[in-house]
């Protein structure tokens, strides 16, 4: 079989739906109406991931050349996680909350994933498994 590199990039800002699992069970989240449960995700190759883990480290970098020293907390880094996470989250579909479809927007999204760490883990995953952005290559 040939390969081309063109079909093998990751670094780009083409989103994969991610089917969200149900935390105990490991089966997938369906609606009634048989809709999945999935975040439109890219991978921690994506421009949005790199632009992203660079405002983290300028911040850092900031902060410590300020303070002479870096004094990170758990609370920051993982903070600082989610920040990337969340700009690597491009929207999702058939999420429920109290009975009604949830929109997609930044602070919710920001919110389900501190509020809901299952969702978080399986999200992180999948950025970072990069055979879910080639295909079938």
């Amino acid at each position: 079989m040939s390969f081309d590199l063109k079909n093998l990039n990751t670094a780009t800002s083409n989103s994969a739906s991610c089917p969200l699992m149900h935390p105990v069970h490991g089966t997938p989240l369906v609606n009634e109406d048989g809709s999945a449960w999935t975040i439109d995700l890219v991978s921690s190759d994506s421009p949005e991931y790199k632009k992203a883990q660079q405002t983290v480290i300028n911040r850092q970098l900031k902060e410590a050349s300020r303070k002479m020293q870096l004094k990170a907390t758990a609370e920051q880094v993982n903070q600082d996680q989610l920040t990337i996470l969340v700009a690597c989250t491009k929207g999702w579909s058939g999420l429920i909350l109290d009975g009604k479809p949830l929109p997609f927007s930044t602070a919710d999204c920001r919110k389900v994933y501190e509020e809901h760490p299952w969702i978080r883990e399986q999200a992180n995953s999948f950025i970072n498994d990069r055979a879910n952005f080639l295909g079938n290559c």
